[in-house]
């Protein structure tokens, strides 16, 4: 699970920023004369002909000066677009002027997010003395609108019977039926319903436990499917509608909580405002006074701002707010050098042949020697790069035609390009249909016949018909190299595909929480990608990235990307002790074999029971904190990790697969927080543990002891990270090692043969944490223009 946190601080696949040889832009003029002026003189100098005019429309410099030229307000987001293509690494951008222009844009994004969030107080005012009543309709509407989606998913679920069986035994059978027929839930009903609509993901476990203990289930086993779709969705929007309308309709004292509400975003906001660019050393729990840690103003805003949201009151306001709260909080890149490296590869393969040409069979062996290149593609809106292969098939085959035998060997020359692009509206890389173009020559070695008369006669057909052949040949040749490279780029896009849309897109549309903008882009230089995770009650970046790492492949993060992309993984979500060491395992992570754990779970002078020890850890369930599972502090060269359990349970024994679950309740709702210091390490970069881990009770009244049952639960969490998650003293940041991941790209690249990437930046200030990995200078391909 370690891996799993540290995955969560710097990852989790892929976003991207570059600001080549930049200098901070804190030092900038942020005034819109300053960015009006440097922009104004790059359309200048970049004149009227059509290279400049392409760089103009590239770096969508005419909107930009529309946009701070005017007296409206400014459209920010329109703003972070060309923020974008300034740091695409497009060969030609590290130039002066080009970086003038980025350095102005960035101080001048960082002012307006800055002039949003001093806003908020006076929008707080307003929303105060603007209070209105809900309508007396809106329960009624929402009722209708749950009764309706209910319908539809009964009706789709009739023709899935495997489906519905599975849809009825989890949530009750009864239940859909009442929903269809307008049954009045309780908001307790509704919080439950729509808990069980976000779940995505089932205990299901690895075939080397399933063998330990035949009860488990195995991994692949299909439990309930279909959460994912349109009619689940539509059903999730509607009861949480419901749900919100009916407890706003249910407070007596409406007005009073709304006042409450708005001055609570509005005085954390303004705590929170203190912070921004601030670069204090995080702190931990203690671990004699095992003390809480005081919630973040951040975090209670963000709270505030969710139940202003959820209660649908106060729009202007949460607008405000989120307004200055928005840039994109998750940005990486990967450069085109390191991109070739891992899908460049030689070939040498020696296939059969086997075809038909003027009516001749023809069979025999061809070798192909040549390469397969990378060509990254310019795409601001949708990253994508080309392989292009580039080779020669020498052939020795023998043909048959009637009583005639024909020796012969030829020589193709073979090109062939593969387009892929990432959509993540269909989850992943998408594949173009392959071009490819072959040119064959054939030398005929000898013919077989049955007397010299027929020989003769073959020799001159054969000779007639050859520059026809060879045209065929060639088509037949560029033919298979289309398919060939069709099939090899379904395969590998296929895996890469199944897993981002079941490990990462699936489970955020099933729970609503798919990040607010997710934008791909590719240059001559980098692969991109920015990603803003931003859902209902979160808040985003206020302000805008440091400069990059200058590496070949790099992370920046927010901590509000790991906040608010932590709740939409494991906000209210339950997993068995098994379950996590399941996913260390998965990731890379030690985790103690299963003996050790055996032997420690077992008295002096007993056998250890391994089966028995299986079973407990499937047994024992952490369930997380629904809003703040997991949260980070980057400042000051410190990470700070803090992670929030809502309860411990341990599983009642029962002999009858089919009774329903029942478990014992063990402890309440813990804090755990670790420490780490980030170091130079040789040619890497650590984090260096500051202190052991600590914990502490959440809801515990003060001056009040916790029971003997609690102070079990306590230390079993307890050790449970102190020896698995925050066991190590030091997490190497590097290196990458790309060996253990080659079988992602099986046949579609050498990434086996990358050298491992040193991590040789890493900084974590003021909120974000960079780090960079670099190729070795040796690996590096020079780039041909």
């Amino acid at each position: 699970m370690r891996k799993i946190v540290i995955s969560g601080l710097i990852v989790l696949a892929g976003v991207v920023i570059s600001a080549i040889h930049g200098v901070e832009a804190q030092g900038q003029d942020d005034s819109p004369s300053a960015l009006e002026k440097s922009a104004k003189g790059l359309d200048e100098w970049l004149g009227i002909d059509a290279n400049g005019k392409k760089w103009s429309d590239y770096l969508l410099l005419k909107p930009l000066l529309a946009e701070i030229s005017g007296d409206d307000e400014v459209d920010l987001q329109v703003l972070a677009n060309v923020w974008r293509r300034f740091t695409s690494g497009e060969a030609g951008l590290e130039g002066e002027r080009f970086q003038a222009v980025r350095k102005d844009l960035e101080a001048f994004l960082n002012k307006q997010l800055e002039q949003s969030r001093s806003q908020v107080a006076a929008a707080a005012k307003a929303a105060d003395e603007g209070y209105a009543a809900p309508g007396a309709d809106a329960v009624t509407k929402a009722q209708a609108e749950v009764k309706t989606a209910a319908a539809e998913l009964n009706t789709a679920l009739l023709t899935l019977p495997r489906a519905r069986a599975a849809a009825e035994g989890y949530f009750g059978k009864q239940t859909l039926t009442d929903l269809a027929a307008g049954t009045d839930l309780s908001v307790e009903q509704l919080d439950a319903l729509t808990s069980k609509l976000g779940k995505y993901r089932w205990r299901v476990y690895d075939k080397q436990y399933v063998d330990v203990v035949p009860g488990l289930k195995y991994r692949n086993e299909e439990e309930v499917g279909g959460f994912g779709g349109q009619t689940y969705g539509k059903l999730r929007t509607a009861l949480v509608r419901l749900r919100n309308a009916r407890a706003l309709a249910d407070d007596a004292d409406g007005k009073g909580t709304y006042q409450a509400t708005a001055k609570a975003l509005a005085e954390n906001l303004a705590a929170a405002n203190k912070l921004v660019g601030a670069n204090p050393k995080p702190v931990a729990i203690d671990i004699e006074t095992q003390t809480p840690l005081p919630l973040p103003a951040i975090a209670q805003a963000a709270a505030a701002l969710k139940k202003l949201q959820t209660r649908g009151e106060a729009t202007e306001l949460s607008e405000t707010a989120v307004a200055g709260y928005k840039f994109p909080n998750l940005v990486a890149f990967a450069s085109s050098q390191f991109l070739a490296s891992g899908l460049d590869q030689k070939l040498d393969r020696v296939t059969p042949v086997n075809d038909n040409i003027l009516g001749t069979s023809i069979n025999g062996t061809a070798r192909l020697l040549g390469q397969t290149n990378l060509k990254m593609l310019t795409n601001p809106e949708q990253a994508g790069y080309s392989v292009v292969l580039s080779g020669v098939a020498n052939s020795n085959s023998v043909g048959y035609n009637g009583p005639v035998t024909i020796h012969s060997t030829g020589v193709t020359n073979l090109h062939g390009e593969k387009r892929i692009h990432f959509d993540d509206e269909i989850g992943g890389m998408r594949p173009s249909p392959a071009t490819a173009t072959a040119a064959t020559s054939t030398s005929v070695n000898g013919i077989g016949a049955r007397g010299p008369l027929v020989e003769k006669i073959a020799w001159k057909r054969v000779m007639e018909s050859k520059g026809q052949a060879e045209a065929i040949a060639s088509q037949h040749a560029a033919d298979r190299l289309r398919a060939q490279m069709d099939s090899e780029a379904l395969t590998t896009t296929s895996k890469l595909n199944k897993n981002f849309e079941e490990k990462y897109r699936k489970p955020l549309i099933i729970r609503n929480e798919y990040p607010r903008e997710f934008v791909t882009q590719s240059s001559t230089g980098l692969l991109q990608v920015v990603i803003s995770q931003l859902g209902l009650g979160q808040l985003g970046s206020p302000d805008v990235p440091p400069t990059a790492p200058e590496t070949d492949v790099a992370v920046q993060v927010h901590e509000s990307y790991v906040a608010n992309f932590a709740r939409a993984m494991l906000g209210g979500q339950e997993y068995t002790s098994l379950e996590l060491r399941q996913m260390q395992e998965d990731m890379g992570g030690k985790v103690k074999s299963l003996e050790e754990l055996a032997k420690e779970r077992t008295a002096e002078g007993e056998e250890p029971n391994i089966p028995e020890t299986v079973q407990r850890l499937a047994d024992t369930i952490i369930t997380f904190d629904e809003e703040m599972p997991v949260r980070v502090e980057f400042r000051g060269d410190h990470v700070l990790i803090v992670i929030r359990t809502k309860k411990l349970e341990t599983r009642k024994l029962n002999d009858d697969p089919a009774a329903p679950e029942e478990r014992d309740f063990v402890v309440g709702r813990l804090e755990i927080t670790t420490l780490y210091k980030l170091e130079k390490d040789g040619d890497n970069y650590a984090l260096v543990r500051v202190g052991p881990s600590a914990s502490a009770y959440l809801d515990l009244p003060k001056g009040q002891r916790p029971s003997p049952k609690e102070s079990t639960g306590k230390r079993r969490i307890d050790k449970r990270f102190s020896e698995d998650v925050f066991a190590d003293e030091k997490i190497a940041l590097g290196p990458l090692d790309f060996k253990k991941r080659a079988g992602t790209a099986k046949g579609f690249g050498n990434w086996a043969e990358m050298p491992p990437l040193p991590a040789t930046d890493a900084r974590s200030s003021s909120g974000w944490f960079s780090i960079g990995w670099s190729m070795p200078a040796a690996e590096k391909k020079v780039a041909t223009k």
